[in-house]
């Protein structure tokens, strides 16, 4: 199968999907809570990477509960299997799955989560009919977006402002939507899929020098492209 993600896989990119994390946590989490994750449910981790939301939900839903993790590439599963084997959680399932493809398997989920995955997909429709397709009908689909459009540094830096051009050029050559949240609330009215939904917005702000360093990660690991490409 082609490549569709823009970036590393695996162990290579395991410190900046932590960072991404911590990022975010504290808005996802919010929303999780609010959309009624609760103690034996069946949660659907769209996505799942280097497992550290995967490990995360396993811990919210206890024992009687059970978490899928699937991703389309084999590397990021096999992290993540090791990441859940280590902390020793038994109520995780793993399932490699294309979202560009009709997905049949019948997971019946109370909350299906789906983390920055959607802007890259070929067919996003598909995509979004899946998540719908394996949540319960009176389950939750939690769809996170980016707008990098919104990222800004404060004070301004030029480095900062350069680098984040070149990652909206980089995206965009490889057909990666990276201001795929601005579109989606279009893409789900037209589609027709939910009984309804609802649009937040969150925007984290950090002085941790490790949390910035996701930056530099997401640079180091486009450089050779970029280069290549000449931009």
């Amino acid at each position: 199968m082609e490549k569709q993600y823009i970036l590393p896989v695996g162990e290579d990119d395991t410190l900046r999907l932590d960072a991404q994390h911590q990022s975010y946590k504290q808005g996802i989490t919010h929303a999780l809570w609010a959309s009624g994750l609760k103690e034996g449910q069946v949660i659907v981790d769209v996505g799942c990477g280097n497992g550290i939301m995967t490990e995360w939900l396993a811990k919210q839903v206890g024992d009687q509960g059970l978490v899928y993790a699937i991703d389309n590439d084999e590397n990021q599963l096999r992290v993540a299997k090791e990441r859940i084997k280590q902390v020793g959680l038994k109520n995780v399932e793993f399932c490699n799955t294309d979202l560009n493809f009709e997905v049949t398997q019948p997971f019946e989920a109370d909350i299906t989560y789906c983390c920055l995955v959607i802007q890259h997909l070929m067919n996003k429709e598909v995509g979004l009919k899946n998540l719908a397709a394996m949540t319960k009908a009176d389950g939750s689909v939690m769809i996170v977006e980016p707008l990098n459009a919104m990222t800004w540094s404060q004070p301004k830096n030029d480095t900062f402002e350069k680098i984040m051009a070149l990652f909206h050029a980089y995206t965009e050559l490889n057909g990666v939507d990276c201001n795929y949240g601005k579109r989606l609330y279009d893409d789900i009215s037209r589609i027709g899929l939910f009984k309804e939904f609802q649009i937040h917005g969150y925007q984290p702000i950090t002085h941790d020098p490790d949390l910035k360093a996701m930056v530099s990660l997401q640079w180091k690991n486009m450089k050779p492209e970029l280069l290549e490409l000449k931009l």
